[in-house]
């Protein structure tokens, strides 16, 4: 059986084929053993569940406590991600990633397929169609106009973004 291939923004592979972390914030880099490859997956979910938590909150609590709720826990949790995970692994030296990839929409285009792209494209634009319904209608709180804009706004880059994206491999898969 193969052994699964790790994706992600931060994943890597070095000129021996070995995978690596390449940690952003402190510009270091880390080979990632197989082991390690399901602690790593859930550690990389710390930003949906962020906004998960926070979203979740809103019903229940003000908008402000549960926004600084989920931005704690996200704090919190990538602290726990440095010190659970990445102090344990051990360092690839000399590793820099190819410049071509530090951007992270180049990453993206470079391991999505485009029948995935097709996929994302829809759901981006779905959902910044029901965040502008939310905002036409004023189903929103006046605590959460201004991040339902900032959501919409995502949302309708993302489908440009990822709609560019995959008519640019479309073409090269064509060739």
């Amino acid at each position: 059986m193969a052994k699964k291939q790790l994706k992600g923004i931060s994943i890597y592979k070095d000129k021996q084929g070995r995978t690596v972390f390449y940690d952003r914030y402190t510009a270091k880099s880390y080979l990632l053993p197989y082991m390690f490859y399901k602690e790593y997956t859930l550690w990389s979910l710390r930003i949906p569940l962020s906004i998960l938590i926070a979203a979740c909150l809103t019903y229940i609590i003000p908008v402000r406590y549960a926004l600084a709720t989920g931005i704690a826990f996200y704090a919190v949790s990538t602290l726990l991600f440095h010190f659970l995970l990445v102090n344990k692994l051990p360092a690839a030296k000399g590793f820099q990633p190819d410049p071509s990839e530090a951007s992270i929409m180049n990453k993206l285009y470079k391991d999505m397929s485009f029948k995935r792209m097709m996929i994302v494209i829809p759901l981006f634009a779905l959902l910044g169609g029901i965040t502008y319904y939310s905002i036409l209608f004023n189903l929103v709180s006046d605590d959460l106009v201004l991040v339902y804009y900032a959501v919409m706004l995502f949302c309708f880059a993302g489908t440009i973004s990822f709609a560019v994206m995959a008519v640019r491999k479309h073409r090269e898969e064509k060739q």
